[in-house]
């Protein structure tokens, strides 16, 4: 998409593109609909819809204000972001929203984000993701083939992660669980598939037994407690 702009006629009544902004906005639910590499999101802005940032391969960096509380599904899918910063107000990230953005090598999640969707923040470029305690549910595919991606930590609060969430993530070194063991639960042998033997779990202390005799969790040679 190699759109520059974006400019709505100041007679529209049911769209607009207040401050120059570059982005065509839903005026009465303040929704932004198609964004380009130009766009600065205004404050003004409490959801940015599916698809909106699609295939905008020049978008580097774009700021999204802490009013915002929905993210649609693809927004920003094959973007060419190289960091991203989600409001606390998001606690929904839904299914491939940063997919295929290559050049993402830095992301923070919200500390109230509760769910991560199907390929969420999958072919991405960061080395480190932390999830924070908030989130309950991963989603399939969510972090699958970050070949870059060497350390992972996983909030206390997950209760669900899905098929080959981590498949393909060769290059890690070190996954940290903060899953108490008595909230342990069984993933698939490929949420964790074509991890090498060299990656190192490391969970709460006293819950290495646990995770040892755990399906899914067994896979990693070397588990070592905090």
């Amino acid at each position: 998409c190699h759109i520059k702009g974006f400019t709505v006629d100041e007679g529209n009544t049911v769209y607009d593109s207040r401050n120059g902004c570059n982005a065509i906005i839903e005026t009465a639910t303040n929704t932004l609909l198609a964004g380009c590499e130009a766009t600065v999101i205004p404050h003004g802005v409490t959801a940015i819809a599916s698809n909106a940032f699609m295939g905008v391969e020049n978008l580097a960096h774009i700021d999204i204000p802490a009013a915002v509380t929905s993210i649609g599904e693809n927004a920003f899918v094959h973007c060419g972001l190289r960091e991203m910063k989600l409001p606390d107000g998001v606690t929904e990230l839904k299914q491939y929203t940063f997919q295929y953005c290559g050049d993402l090598s830095k992301i923070e999640l919200s500390e109230n984000l509760t769910s991560i969707g199907v390929a969420a923040l999958s072919h991405c470029a960061f080395v480190e993701i932390v999830i924070p305690d908030s989130v309950t549910a991963i989603g399939q595919y969510a972090f699958d083939y970050n070949e870059k991606l060497e350390r992972v930590v996983i909030g206390k609060g997950v209760r669900v992660i899905g098929d080959y969430a981590f498949d393909g993530c060769r290059n890690l070194t070190s996954v940290v669980s903060h899953i108490p063991a008595d909230e342990l639960f069984e993933v698939s042998s490929n949420v964790f598939g074509n991890v090498g033997e060299d990656c190192v779990l490391y969970v709460p202390r006293g819950a290495g037994s646990v995770y040892r005799n755990t399906h899914g969790w067994n896979v990693f040679t070397t588990i070592v407690e905090l």
